[in-house]
Parts: structure tokens; sequence; C-alpha cells
């Protein structure tokens, strides 16, 4: 054999021990998944209970913010409904106008849900309206014992929560949407002072 033929024979030996080696290597390249995409790997049963867990605490925590925000809506007390508000009126007593108006204070919005309560008596001037409501809302023995300014150690109606609240309530109703205060105060005073006749006339 001559000098050429060994050097060919023993590069093909090399060659053919490289090959070996590459197929065999656990650090060879993995071939590409079909269409190019990456493998992905099942979680652990470890993994899944750690993903239960943090969906777990993620529902946990989304139900607590939910009632945190329904306790700051609403200032720690539940809104007064229809009846609640019905249970409230008239008022027969300095007590109960002292218990609205602490009520008032806790829950601001308390204040819009009487507005609307007792502006429902659209299509009525404003005489009419403003008399409905108080006629709604004080017993005629508590607005005998009432003046607007508090006269004679009387209870005063124009110092109270109720002087808003009327004159809100009225200017619900569409005819008198641009009823002026002193046009309501009229009506308010008068219907005060003749609060004793209309309770000695139901006796």
């Amino acid at each position: 054999m001559n000098k050429s033929c060994v050097n060919m024979h023993i590069k093909m030996k090399h060659s053919s021990r490289n090959a070996d080696v590459t197929a065999n290597s656990p650090l060879r390249e993995s071939p590409p998944a079909v269409g190019g995409s990456e493998i992905h790997l099942s979680p652990t049963p470890v993994e899944l209970e750690i993903l239960t867990q943090l969906r777990v605490l993620h529902q946990q925590q989304s139900q607590i913010l939910q009632l945190l925000q329904k306790l700051t809506n609403t200032n720690g007390n539940p809104d007064c409904s229809a009846a609640d508000l019905r249970a409230m009126f008239p008022i027969t007593e300095e007590e109960g106008l002292t218990d609205l108006e602490q009520k008032l204070s806790e829950n601001p919005d308390l204040n819009n849900r009487l507005v609307n309560f007792f502006g429902d008596t659209d299509g009525l001037p404003i005489d009419q309206t403003a008399q409905k409501i108080l006629e709604r809302m004080l017993s005629n023995t508590f607005a005998n014992r009432m003046d607007w300014r508090g006269k004679n150690n009387r209870v005063s109606f124009a110092s109270s929560c109720l002087k808003e609240i009327v004159n809100d309530a009225v200017r619900r109703n569409s005819l008198c949407a641009r009823a002026a205060d002193e046009a309501v105060e009229s009506v308010v005073k008068k219907w005060l002072q003749q609060a004793g006749e209309r309770d000695e006339s139901l006796e």
C-alpha cells in the first residue's frame, strides 16, 4: 500500500469516528419542532398546585376589594329602602328631627333620597306642592310646636335640615323648577301657623 492510500485510509477512519461521537453525544442539537414551534413541557403536579392556590388567592382578594368598596360607598351604613323612609315620617316629636339630622350627617346620600322621596308631586303649583310635602313630613302636633324662626321657645324650621329638603323637593316639580326660596318660605310659614287649627279639627 503506497503512502497516499495510507493517508486516505487514516482520514476516512478519523471522519467516521467523529461522526459516531456526534451522533451519540448528549450535547447534539435537537431537531426543530414541526412548523418551527417550540416544544412546551407540561407543568409538574407541584406547579399545578401552586397555580391553583394563586387563583384561589386572587378570587379572595377580589371579594375583599368588592366588600371594601361597598362599605366605603355607604360609609358603613346600609342604604335606606323606601319602606325605611316611610317609617321615618311624619316626624311627631323633636327627638325624631334630631335623629333625622344625625342620620343625614352620617350618610350624606340620604339627603338626595329624601328629596326624591318627597319630590313626587309633579303637576301641582308651588303652594299645593309644598303643602303636600309638609303633610307627609310633619305631624300637625309637632308642626304646632314649630315656628319659622323658632320664636317663643318653638323649634326653628328655618335652621333645621327640613328647610333645604323642602326647597329642593318642591323644585323637582316641573312647574316649580324655578321656585324662589321666598315663595316656598311663605307657604311653610302659613302651613305652620295653621297647624293648631288642623290639629283641633282632627280631635
